[in-house]
């Protein structure tokens, strides 16, 4: 057995919890508020304790047909098979309040036309017992649950809810049984073309738009790296399913019709072809009852479903693919380059194993690393392996090549898998395994164990058929850390990659000014598709496009809402749950420690004070963060350093940021975060503290490689992250510590960047200088703050070793530099990019609009999101989504994936009037209340929370901070609400208006800005 495996595996056995594709989303955990978690969910009996039944018994329609331990919580798992239909339902007796309930069915993609992803938008939106089109956002967000969402990948189709109440997850398991088994869509031909696609007309002089919700979300997620990704598997699997996109394409996607849609739910959505999986405290009984319910009206049958095998090939295919892109985007080294491999019976150990082996392939101590890093320096690279389909894949890619370079990259790939089935470094293997265990050890932790539970073993059920993925899991590590040393991941290579045919490489290549010729051609079809309808037709259209805006904007019934509420306001606590920390400073240096019940880990969070880098400095500082760990240090090579920081410092990562003040103002300070076992702990400081003040600046390879990363990194970020990159944008406008930050690592970065390249060239020792001088910087205590959680022995060894890593630093940071000058984004912009949809934002400081924090603004945002937003925006204008941030740093508003813009701002101009006019009863607020609660209190896993509050704390928030703000909350009335509406004029009128997205619509609506940034266009 692997030697850290050994160590790791006896706590995941005892840990007892104290409490792919698209997706309509779940609430993240960034969401949350910043309470900790209630101490209590709701006034409601705990659930009695329930005896394990026994292989065979009897209950509710079901049998038990499996008991086992599920391992890595330490707790029962109860298979339950359905008498009559089949149907498999899996319960994991955790320890847990915050409960979850999944229901998946195995869905393939038959086509390219998304009928696995827009049914599972059409599903949850109404069916026979809540007969309403809009009754979902309504679920969401007006009752008593922490997360609620849907999930479709390349095989299957989840849909998933968790809530701190029983009652509350099982009266919203019956809306979601419902609509999978009874779904509205029979009815309700209008959810295809809501959901899916439509034509529309707003007038009969305005041109044809073809719009909705998935076609609008796929043209958002369509770019060259995932077009390579199609593009490979295209390649990989001629005439397979799994070379469909189960997204939907959008090219394909308007050829989908209401019989297909229909049949597609009668072929797979069957109890035979599902699994239901229970997490948590609760009393299954009643969710048996509940679910045979349903099973019951369906007889047991064989569900064919194609998993897309395909014979091997026979040889290597070649092809080189066409797509798209801004006029102004870069044509050299900007392809894509792919290589698969498709292994010939892969074994179920060996699907792991080789998982775990192309983490070492990107290891920057392997040989295949080493190699790209030398042929293709400029290259960002990665290599993975899709094993949730039924025939699993290896790819290699590479970003930043030329179209010529694919024989090179292929041999390149080659010749490094040659070079590691003669021998793999022990040290990478070391790393990759051990971060592998920590992944699974450290999932324990997490504030939605369930939902991560939910996603890991459907993906396993629905290509293997078996509910005990974890365990497999785990015993496949201990199985594979007992062969290592004698070659086994070197056999890998040998025996499923070396010399297989069944391979494909492929050149994706972007071609300049596609983007736009590609809008043009999509404009003239519209226009030839409106020029041969007849005035009668047209007319239809008008207003049945009128009629279905005015369909998809209406609320559910107030008695339908009340029905599926489960919990009242009343019954919601306002204690948080409190975590013991101790606060003491040493040697001038501020310690926070929390203790855990989590054994034998720990979690550490430094802060190191930044605040004397002079301006002119800042990139440099930026830069130095992503680096350091990347190059040699004095005392060892980049590879050794790799393989030793892989090994002893989980998810070891530093950050250049800002930390708030208790008075609001805020701090620039580089963070530092690893995770470790307690018993090397004084390794992990000593690793820590060689790479912050010890990495060798005299590697100008490395750090020119470094420099080509970030700026991909940057490149990717404003295409695929653009909405994240115009909200930092329009934060830093009204606050100076935001400003800060979007200074550091935002636009002005990225010309940073591509300035860096130059002067490496022309002057590599001026620049090093300069970082160096950054890094002499770090090295002081002044103003530090040391945070550690974990339990009483994993604290004792922090305090006794924590201390080295401030030997010898100077006690003086340097004079403070005034950050005041630094230059803020304008208002009024828009950022053209490669992308085919938009991203409207508005945004405003709370000083700017005379209001305050408050737990008052989620349960508005909530109200805003469900009633006005979803119905204007995603259901009329057919953008995917909006998203609202309504906090400390001000309110936000974005629409995600958006076909337009001035519409979009049209409907932020309304808001103020949505809600005075708005007609709200108490009851109805209440709800609302519910569902900011859920998130509120959403609990954190013991070690993570007990870190958080360390953070909350050093930023001056206390137990009793988090507890006003949920009294806030409950405290919210129908007058504040109608009150609201002024708050909504003044950021409507003098809100921030930011625009990303594509150069054809950004210059139809030009007019709407001051300025246009053309990201491809920055020199």
């Amino acid at each position: 057995m692997h030697r850290l495996y050994r160590r790791i595996l006896p706590a995941l056995l005892i840990v007892v919890l104290a409490t792919g594709c698209w997706s309509n989303p779940v609430v993240p955990e960034s969401s949350a508020s910043s309470a900790s978690g209630v101490e209590s969910p709701v006034e409601e009996p705990a659930a009695p304790e329930s005896p394990v039944p026994a292989v065979g018994e009897q209950l509710h329609g079901f049998t038990v047909t499996a008991v086992s331990e599920e391992k890595m919580l330490g707790v029962p798992a109860i298979t339950f098979t359905h008498n009559q239909s089949g149907g498999t339902v899996q319960y994991i007796a955790a320890k847990d309040r915050n409960r979850s309930f999944a229901l998946t069915f195995r869905t393939p993609a038959v086509n390219d036309k998304g009928l696995p992803h827009i049914f599972e938008h059409i599903t949850i939106s109404g069916s026979e017992k809540f007969p309403s089109p809009t009754v979902y956002f309504a679920v969401k967000n007006q009752t008593f649950n922490t997360a609620m969402g849907a999930v479709t990948d390349d095989t299957w189709t989840a849909f998933h809810m968790d809530s701190l109440s029983e009652e509350q997850l099982l009266t919203m398991s019956d809306y979601f049984l419902d609509g999978v088994f009874h779904p509205l869509v029979y009815t309700e031909e209008r959810l295809l073309r809501r959901e899916g696609w439509r034509y529309e007309l707003s007038d009969s002089d305005v041109p044809l738009t073809l719009t909705g919700t998935v076609y609008n979300e796929m043209r958002g997620h369509d770019n060259i790296l995932n077009a390579a990704r199609d593009n490979l598997l295209e390649t990989l699997y001629p005439g397979s399913i799994i070379a469909n996109n189960c997204g939907g394409d959008p090219a394909h996607i308007p050829e989908l019709e209401w019989q297909e849609v229909l049949d597609f739910h009668g072929a797979y959505y069957h109890p035979a072809n599902a699994l239901v999986l229970l997490y948590g405290e609760m009393d299954y009984g009643k969710f048996l009852e509940k679910i045979g319910g349903y099973f019951e009206e369906f007889e047991q049958k064989e569900i064919e479903v194609d998993d897309g095998v395909i014979p091997p090939l026979t040889e290597t295919q070649e092809a080189t693919f066409r797509y798209p892109v801004e006029k102004d985007s870069p044509a050299e080294n900007a392809s894509v380059i792919s290589y698969g491999i498709v292994p010939k019976g892969l074994s179920e150990l060996d699907t792991l194993g080789l998982s775990i082996l192309s983490s070492m392939f990107t290891h920057e101590s392997s040989p295949m690393m080493a190699e790209v890093r030398k042929v293709f320096p400029e290259a960002s690279f990665t290599a993975e392996v899709k094993d949730s389909i039924a025939q699993p894949y290896i790819s290699f890619q590479a970003e930043g090549l030329g179209e010529g370079d694919r024989a090179n990259f292929r041999a390149l790939i080659d010749g490094a898998l040659e070079t590691m089935a003669a021998g793999i470094d022990a040290g990478v293997v070391d790393a990759a395994l051990s971060a592998r265990q920590f992944q699974g050890y450290f999932m324990a932790d997490s504030s939605m164990v369930g939902y991560r539970y939910v996603r890991n073993m459907t993906a396993d059920w629905s290509r293997t058929g078996r509910t005990d993925y974890f365990n497999r899991f785990y015993d496949g590590l201990e199985e594979i850390a007992g062969k290592v040393h004698s070659g086994y991941f070197e056999g890998l290579i040998t025996k499923y990659l070396a010399d297989n045919p069944h391979s494909a490489v492929i050149a994706t290549v972007p071609v300049p000014g596609g983007a736009e010729e590609k809008a043009e051609a999509m404009a003239a079809e519209l226009a030839g598709i409106k020029a041969a309808m007849t005035d009668g037709e047209v007319a239809e259209l008008v207003a049945s496009t009128a009629e279905l805006a005015a369909w998809s904007s209406q609320d559910p019934p107030r008695e339908m809402v009340e029905q599926l509420q489960a919990v009242q306001v009343q019954d919601l606590p306002e204690e948080v749950r409190h975590y013991e920390t101790t606060d003491k400073v040493v040697d001038g240096v501020r310690m926070l420690t929390s203790e855990s019940t989590l054994p034998k880990v720990g979690f550490t969070y430094l802060y190191f004070d930044t605040g004397s880098i002079p301006v002119e400095d800042l990139h440099y500082y930026k830069l130095y963060s992503q680096l350091a760990g990347t190059l040699a240090t004095k005392s060892h090579d980049k590879e050794t350093l790799a393989s030793l920081t892989g090994r002893y410092l989980n998810g070891f990562a530093l950050e250049a940021t800002v930390v708030r003040q208790p008075d609001g103002s805020h701090r620039p300070a580089l963070a530092v975060m690893w995770r470790s076992l307690n018993e090397d702990y004084a390794r992990t400081v000593e690793l820590a503290r060689e790479v912050l003040f010890a990495t060798d600046l005299g590697e100008i390879e490395g750090i020119r490689a470094a420099v080509s990363d970030a700026k991909n990194a940057m490149r990717n970020s404003y295409s695929f992250n653009l909405d994240s990159s115009i909200m930092a944008r329009a934060a830093a406008t009204g606050n100076e510590g935001l400003a800060y930050s979007d200074y550091l690592g935002g636009l002005d970065y990225y010309r940073f960047l591509l300035e860096a390249e130059k002067l490496l060239d022309s002057d590599p020792a001026a620049f090093t200088a300069r970082l160096a001088d950054v890094q002499k910087r770090l090295a002081t205590r002044q103003d530090a703050v040391a945070m550690f959680a974990g339990d009483r022995s994993a604290i004792a060894e922090f305090e006794e070793a924590i201390g080295a890593m401030y030997d010898g630093l100077s006690a003086e940071a340097g004079a403070r530099v005034d950050y005041a000058a630094i230059p803020r984004p304008a208002g009024g912009e828009a950022i053209v990019s490669d992308v085919a949809v938009q991203f409207n934002l508005l945004h405003a400081p709370l000083e700017q609009l005379g209001i305050e924090e408050s737990g008052k603004l989620d349960v508005l945002g909530n109200i805003l999101y469900e009633s006005y937003l979803t119905p204007r925006i995603r259901h009329t204008i057919g953008a995917y989504d909006t998203i609202h941030s309504f906090g400390e740093n001000g309110l936000t508003l974005v629409s995600y994936r958006d076909p337009g813009i001035a519409e979009t701002y049209e409907a932020f101009d309304g808001m103020g009037d949505f809600f005075r006019s708005l007609d709200l009863t108490q009851a109805d607020l209440d709800r609302y209340i519910l569902s900011a609660y859920g998130s509120a209190s959403m609990p954190r896993g013991d070690l993570t929370g007990g870190l958080m509050g360390l953070l909350e704390a050093v930023s001056g928030k206390t137990d009793l901070v988090r507890e006003e703000r949920l009294r806030q909350m409950k405290s919210l009335t129908v007058d504040e609400v109608h009150a609201f509406g002024e708050v909504m004029d003044r950021l409507s009128s003098g809100g921030v208006r930011m625009t990303g997205g594509s150069a054809a619509v950004i210059e139809q609506n030009r007019e709407l800005f001051d300025t246009v940034i053309y990201f491809n266009q920055i020199a």
